[in-house]
């Protein structure tokens, strides 16, 4: 007899083995016709159950509830998560058949014993204390699957040895360097390195060139090396929450690249060869230091582009939109944010991208897009010929930004509907009744618009 699935969850840890025998005994072979009970451990057909998969998941159990492992030498997926086991458990060795393996969301500081286990294909260790890996356990060459994240790992000992890695999720530890020995695993497409205490990324990266998924956020780079573009598979690229102040030059050599996220970094400028990523999708940009956006990039809208983000930058001067942009943009639904920046001019092109109406160009030349703080600089805007000023805060924000408390000053609207609003407090604002106030919805989110 062949049980292929053995799901038990148990709600006592000390009645761990008990039970476990007692459920394995309701699978013993019933004796054939003619046979009486006592002979069928007699019959040379009859057999103990040979168990494939057995989850302990979701119970209290600790190291010592879990022994007798001997007795599952055909076990091929063992699931151990999400208990109180501390160290791996004893017997785990005579797995000899085993290729699943999830320990996770334990207590183990160690996976000694795991680096016996030569036939595994997967492996969960994520969310342990796991700070060191064994010295053998580049001895798993069948292992494709490995996910070790939130624990804490300081050094990617013995993992480069995996020449067979498909998949490695590293992301939550304490590593501070990636080996120049990961180029061995040439076999990798996903890996995840974000949350770490990454300072640099090492040339060898540009070998892994089967990788489709890579984040590394959440680190502390500073730049990357040119080889990541060597990556020509590459669709995922997740560069956020780090310290970059440049992107390479050669992204048009990621052929593949479908999204890039760089948000909260410290760019001032883009490299203009991401204009010739025809296949991205998805740009995100906003919270970084950039004072320009380069015309070409804006090409991308009538390639496979879908969402661009630039708000939350340091942009003066918006590029300008021109009639084939529009017409991408208006055929596939493009979204486009640019808010919270220092815009000087706002082309009339651009306005249609967002909003459903047009603004006159009178009202284009004198007007002024920004936010709060930017809005307030009365002296600056009248140098530059700026006669009427508009902008979205945060209400706490909006103090900052000099309105008398005539209510035809102050507006209000969800975040949600800003812009699409935006086009008729202006409207109102310059062409309409200025005597009379205009209000939309109010929450902690304002518009405030005035005449300077």
């Amino acid at each position: 007899m062949l049980i292929k699935l053995f799901n038990f969850n148990f709600y006592s840890a000390d009645k761990f083995w008990d039970d476990l025998q007692e459920e394995l005994s309701k699978l013993t072979p019933k004796p054939k016709y003619g046979q009486k009970d006592t002979d069928v451990n007699e019959d040379p057909d009859a057999k103990s159950p040979e168990v494939e998969i057995l989850n302990i998941s979701n119970n209290s159990l600790t190291s010592k509830d879990i022994f007798s492992l001997e007795k599952f030498p055909n076990l091929v997926d063992f699931n151990a998560r999400s208990n109180d086991i501390r160290t791996v458990p004893a017997g785990i060795e005579y797995f000899t058949k085993i290729q699943r393996l999830d320990l996770s969301n334990n207590n183990i500081v160690t996976l000694k014993g795991v680096d016996s286990l030569t036939t595994l294909i997967r492996l969960n260790c994520g969310k342990n204390r796991i700070e060191l890996l064994p010295d053998k356990f580049g001895n798993l060459q069948k292992l494709k699957y490995l996910r070790c994240g939130a624990n804490n790992l300081t050094k990617m000992k013995s993992i480069t040895d995996l020449s067979n890695l498909v998949e490695l999720d590293l992301s939550s530890n304490k590593l501070t360097k990636v080996p120049g020995s990961i180029r061995n695993l040439i076999k990798l497409e996903r890996l995840e390195l974000n949350n770490n205490k990454l300072t640099a990324l090492p040339t060898e990266i540009g070998a892994l060139t089967n990788l489709y998924y890579l984040n590394i956020s959440n680190n502390q780079l500073v730049k990357l090396p040119a080889e990541i573009c060597a990556l020509t598979n590459l669709q995922d690229l997740i560069l956020k929450q780090n310290k970059l102040i440049a992107l390479p030059n050669n992204f048009s050599d990621m052929k593949s690249l479908r999204r890039i996220f760089a948000e909260q970094n410290r760019l001032t400028e883009l490299p203009s060869s991401i204009a010739e990523v025809e296949s991205l999708t998805d740009l995100d940009i906003s919270e970084n230091q950039l004072t320009a956006v380069d015309q070409q990039i804006l090409d991308l809208f009538e390639k496979n582009l879908q969402s661009m983000n630039i708000s939350h930058n340091n942009i003066a001067i918006m590029p300008e939109f021109k009639e084939n942009h529009l017409t991408a943009v208006k055929k596939r639904q493009v979204r486009f944010e640019f808010h919270f920046n220092f815009f000087i001019d706002a082309p009339l092109d651009l306005h249609h991208v967002m909003f459903t109406e047009s603004i006159p160009d009178k009202i284009l030349d004198h007007l002024f897009i920004s936010n709060a703080l930017a809005a307030s600089n009365q002296r600056a805007l009248k140098t530059l010929g700026i006669t009427h000023v508009i902008c979205a805060a945060f209400e706490e924000d909006a103090t900052k930004f000099p309105v008398s408390n005539s209510k035809s000053n102050l507006f209000y609207a969800y975040p949600s509907i800003i812009f699409v609003q935006l086009i008729k407090l202006i409207k109102f604002l310059l062409l309409g009744n200025n005597s009379q106030g205009y209000e939309l919805e109010r929450c902690t989110y304002t518009i405030c618009a005035r005449k300077l």
